[in-house]
């Protein structure tokens, strides 16, 4: 979670000046709610939701929390890295790389 709270402490306002949007959160892409599948106890696959540990993620307080169910820091570096390729290509993104290292 750390990660997480790294990189979005410094880069809230440079969004503003970019056209890349840099999430605040990499665990749930500031939606607040991750969702997963699991196996059932009759052997079907389910869908469920989860509330990330981040601001968005507060709104959902009936949800179990993505801690007791999945690994934080994997999801975020999975959708660090696929933001990474859709955003690569785009003007101002060294600028943003530039600011998310110095985070």
């Amino acid at each position: 979670m750390q990660v997480v709270k790294e990189l979005a402490g410094g880069i809230s306002n440079y969004n503003r000046k970019t056209k890349i949007n840099v999430p605040k959160c990499f665990v749930c892409m500031d939606s607040g709610v991750i969702l997963y599948k699991e196996k059932t106890d009759f052997g079907y696959i389910a869908e469920y939701a989860a509330k990330c540990t981040c601001q968005a993620g507060h709104q959902y307080r009936s949800l179990i929390s993505i801690t007791e169910v999945m690994d934080i820091e994997k999801i975020a570096k999975q959708n660090f890295a696929a933001w990474y390729k859709n955003n690569k290509d785009k003007n101002g993104f060294k600028d943003v790389m530039k600011k998310l290292k110095g985070a």
